[in-house]
C-alpha cells in the first residue's frame, strides 16, 4: 500500500509541477472592494412584529434582506433593532416594546428572526445583543 501512495504522490507531483509556468504570479484580486455591499442598509419601512412566547423571543420581518443575517442588536434607549448581515449591511427597525418585554429581553442571548428569502418564509436562530 505504501508503494502505491508513493507512486500516486510522484505522478501528482509530475502533473502539477510540470505544468506550472515559471515566473508567473497570480494577481490577488480584491473582489469585496470592487463590488457594493449586498443586503439591506438603513431603516426598514415594512411592518414588523415582536413576540415573546414560552420564553422565546421572535422578531418577524417579512422582507427579503438580500443577505444572511448574522446577529441582532436591540438598543433600549432609542428602541431600535439592528439586523447585522454577513456582508456588513445593517438594517434598522423602530419597534415599540412594552416595559415587561424590555425587561425580559435583557436576559435573552438568542432570538428567532423570520424573514422572506425568495418568497419563502425562513427562520434564523441568531445571537441577540441588548444594550
Amino acid at each position: 500500500m505504501a508503494l502505491f501512495a508513493k507512486i500516486k504522490k510522484f505522478f501528482t507531483f509530475c502533473l502539477y509541477v510540470g505544468k506550472r509556468k515559471k515566473g508567473s504570479a497570480v494577481p490577488v484580486s480584491s473582489a469585496q472592494s470592487d463590488q457594493p455591499l449586498k443586503g439591506t442598509d438603513g431603516l426598514i419601512q415594512n411592518s414588523a412584529s415582536f413576540v415573546r412566547h414560552n420564553g422565546r423571543t421572535v422578531l418577524v420581518v417579512m422582507k427579503d434582506l438580500g443577505d444572511v443575517p448574522s446577529w441582532i442588536e436591540y438598543d433600549s434607549e432609542i428602541k431600535q433593532f439592528s439586523i447585522v448581515q454577513n456582508s456588513g449591511s445593517v438594517a434598522y427597525l423602530n419597534l415599540f416594546l412594552q416595559d415587561e418585554d424590555q425587561k425580559a429581553v435583557k436576559n435573552d442571548s438568542r432570538i428567532l428572526l423570520v424573514t422572506k428569502v425568495q418568497e419563502q418564509q425562513v427562520v434564523h436562530h441568531l445571537q441577540f445583543v441588548v444594550r
